[in-house]
Parts: structure tokens; C-alpha cells; sequence
């Protein structure tokens, strides 16, 4: 945490790697959700299959009532083993959910316990010649089928389920890295773009030689600590260039004032040889103009 408010360059990493792990995390769940909805289409069109499959058993039980020949019995068992083979197949059983309390199960359940138990022994007796109840197996079958139907339902909302479950994650992933978005640019314009501008301000006063312009920059990041260093660098400088233009000027006043002092000495030498014996009278002006420049 400490790195993070102390070095931009690892918020805007951090911000990276969090964009990047959001992405991979989507892209895992997306592909689960779809590998686990692989077989619910085919699961949903077994299980449809199956009431196509009892009412053939129906029409097959009352061919055989007309006409008991070997071939209409040999139609209605045939029936009632693609019918139980698509009870167990992999196509339905691998689309349940493995809690075994889960509603879809539990029809499963109801639905194998109706046909071995209430429609596949009174149909396998009355092929048997036991007897030919059509109209109460027509009943059971019916109730067959609004088991299937209620397990199609199960099955259609069971994917339905899933893929509302995938939007909501896609927008929840979409939501989280729309605001590390934001707040990756509301640091990158806050933290780098203002302080590099500044910087770039000052580069650009100093070469000018305006020693005067501060960053100003607050804050504990690698931009700031450079606003800072450069404000007092800019600071020394103005500091020296101020010390130097004033031993420049002391030395220019000083350089006058002998210059001034050399042509004194020179008027006053070419006063004493061009004055005569009285040497006092020449000397006496330039010892004041000495002593006035020379306070």
C-alpha cells in the first residue's frame, strides 16, 4: 500500500495488471458457463424426443390391441427400450446439475421412478398377454409426458439460468474495470500529465533564464520528488546567478574606478611635467580627484 502511494509508476501497473486479471477472470468464467451449456441443447432435444417417443408407444399399444402379430409386439419393445436407453443417456444425464437436492434432479428422478415403476411393467404385461388396459396406460402415459414436459421446462430454465448468470458477470467485469479505468486516467491526468507539463514549463523558463517559476508540487510519487528538486535547483540558481551579477557588478564598478584612477595619474603626470618648478600647485588637484574616487 505504501508502494502505491508513494511510486506512480506502480499505481499505473497496479492499474494494468488489475485490467489485465479482470479480462482473464471474465474470459475463465465465460469459458466455463459455455462448456457447461455445451449439452443443455442437446439435453432439452432428448428430452423433448422423449414425448415423441411415448406417444409412439401409445399408437404402436393400440396397433398391437387391433392386430397382436409378432411384429407389432416386436414395434412396442423396441419403443420401450430406445425410450428407456434415452432416459440414461449421457446426452440427459450430463446436463443435470450434480447437487442432488437441485429441482431439475429431482424430476429426473420422478420421471425414471414413473416409467419403471407405473408404465414400463403394465405395458410389458399387456405385450405378455396379460391383459390390455389402453385407455389407463393412455393415462399414465399422458402423465408421463407432463413429467417430461415439466422437465424440458427445468432444463430450458437451467440454461436460461446460465446465461443470465454470464451476462451479469460480463457486466459486473465490464463495470470493475470501466472504474479502474477511471480512476487510472483521473491519476494519470492528476499525477503525470499536470506535473510533466509544469516540468516542462520550468525546463522551458530556465532556458529562457527566468530562475524565478516553481513547480510547486505536492505529493509523494516520482513526479513530485522531481517538481521538488528542480524547484530548489531552480532556487540555487537564481541564488548564484544573484551572487555572481553582484561580484560582476562590484568588479565593474571597481574596474571603472581605476580606470577613472589611471587617467587621473595620467592627466596629473602630464600636469606635474608641464606645471614648472611648483610642484605642489600641479600635484594638489589630482590628490583630490584621487581622494574623491577613492573615497
Amino acid at each position: 500500500m505504501k508502494l502505491l502511494q508513494h511510486s506512480l509508476v506502480a499505481r499505473i501497473v497496479a492499474s494494468l495488471l488489475a485490467i489485465t486479471a479482470m479480462a482473464l477472470i471474465s474470459i475463465v468464467v465465460t469459458m466455463t458457463v459455455a462448456h457447461d451449456s455445451r449439452g443443455d441443447a442437446g439435453a432439452i432435444n432428448v428430452a423433448g424426443s422423449l414425448r415423441m417417443n411415448t406417444y409412439q408407444i401409445v399408437a404402436a399399444l393400440q396397433r398391437y390391441e387391433q392386430q397382436p402379430a409378432a411384429a407389432q409386439r416386436a414395434r412396442v419393445e423396441e419403443l420401450m427400450e430406445r425410450l428407456a436407453a434415452r432416459l440414461v443417456t449421457p446426452a440427459l444425464t450430463a446436463a443435470l446439475p450434480g447437487a442432488e437436492d437441485h429441482p431439475l434432479r429431482e424430476q429426473y428422478r420422478l420421471l425414471l421412478e414413473r416409467w419403471n415403476t407405473a408404465l414400463a411393467p403394465p405395458v410389458t404385461r399387456a405385450i405378455s398377454g396379460g391383459g390390455l388396459e389402453v385407455d389407463t396406460l393412455r393415462q399414465t402415459l399422458d402423465g408421463l409426458v407432463g413429467d417430461i414436459d415439466a422437465m424440458v421446462t427445468l432444463l430450458e430454465q437451467n440454461s436460461e439460468s446460465k446465461i443470465q448468470l454470464l451476462s451479469a458477470l460480463q457486466i459486473l467485469f465490464l463495470a470493475l474495470t470501466a472504474v479502474v479505468v477511471a480512476i487510472a486516467l483521473y491519476d494519470i491526468r492528476h499525477n503525470l500529465v499536470g506535473p510533466l507539463r509544469q516540468l516542462v514549463v520550468l525546463a522551458r523558463e530556465a532556458a529562457r533564464r527566468n530562475l524565478g517559476y516553481r513547480t510547486h508540487l505536492t505529493g509523494n510519487d516520482e513526479l513530485a520528488l522531481l517538481g521538488r528538486t528542480f524547484d530548489g535547483m531552480a532556487a540555487e540558481l537564481a541564488t548564484s546567478y544573484a551572487e555572481l551579477e553582484e561580484h560582476v557588478s562590484r568588479k565593474k564598478v571597481e574596474l571603472e574606478r581605476s580606470n577613472r584612477a589611471m587617467q587621473v595619474m595620467h592627466d596629473g603626470s602630464r600636469a606635474l611635467y608641464g606645471g614648472g618648478n611648483d610642484f605642489c600647485a600641479s600635484a594638489a588637484p589630482m590628490l583630490r580627484h584621487l581622494e574623491q574616487l577613492l573615497e
